[in-house]
């Protein structure tokens, strides 16, 4: 039986295991279609990545729901991805979903590792996810400010990743259970630490897009 003091920090977890899971495939299906060679060998990279930490998290999740470790074959998601993150269909929106979904999962990842759940496993992958968000952002950077159609198609893809996340992240942190049970500081905002990433995002001011 589930320990309901776990609950929350389960659901936190298979989200983002969930992300990771669907990245990872995202980036060998769709990544080997990228741009250039150096970016579809770079994609089935953080493929490797992003399902090596969605592996983590599933185990960590079991561990938290049996009260003991063991191993887990993971077939499928548990069905919380995000929904922009599971239609990429392409480079542009794989880039959206890949720099969204590792905000996203940086801040939660770097809450619960300043928390008294965090664990040697959470601190690693903290470290390990700078080099997934890193090669994220420089992707995002050059589709923003390119030429043609890509700008305004990023965007748009960016900016439906973003909403998703940013009204899930919302709906967290007004969950008074995060902090009853530690899990983010008093003074923490989800959405402010959410911000900050995607703030290092810069867009071409004259692209203009159909919402």
């Amino acid at each position: 039986m589930v320990n309901t003091e776990n609950d929350v920090l389960i659901e936190l977890l298979e989200t983002i295991a969930d992300n990771k899971f669907i990245m990872g495939d995202h980036l060998v299906e769709i990544g080997v279609s990228g741009p250039n060679l150096e970016a579809s060998l770079s994609s089935v990279a953080m493929a490797q990545s992003e399902l090596g930490h969605a592996r983590l998290l599933y185990n960590w999740v079991e561990e938290l729901k049996h009260g003991k470790k063991r191993k887990i074959e993971i077939k499928n998601q548990t069905g919380k991805a995000f929904s922009t993150a599971m239609d990429t269909e392409d480079w542009i929106s794989l880039i959206a979903s890949l720099f969204i979904t590792n905000a996203t999962s940086k801040v939660i990842l770097d809450v619960v590792a300043n928390s008294p759940y965090s664990t040697k496993t959470i601190t690693k992958m903290v470290k390990e996810q700078k080099d997934n968000i890193t090669y994220a952002r420089s992707w995002c950077n050059q589709l923003a400010n390119d030429k043609g159609n890509v700008p305004v198609k990023f965007q748009r893809d960016f900016n439906e990743a973003k909403k998703e996340a940013y009204d899930w992240l919302l709906y967290w942190e007004n969950d008074d259970r995060l902090r009853h049970l530690e899990i983010i500081e008093k003074n923490t905002s989800l959405i402010e630490l959410f911000n900050e990433e995607i703030n290092s995002i810069s867009f071409n001011e004259d692209v203009v897009y159909a919402k």
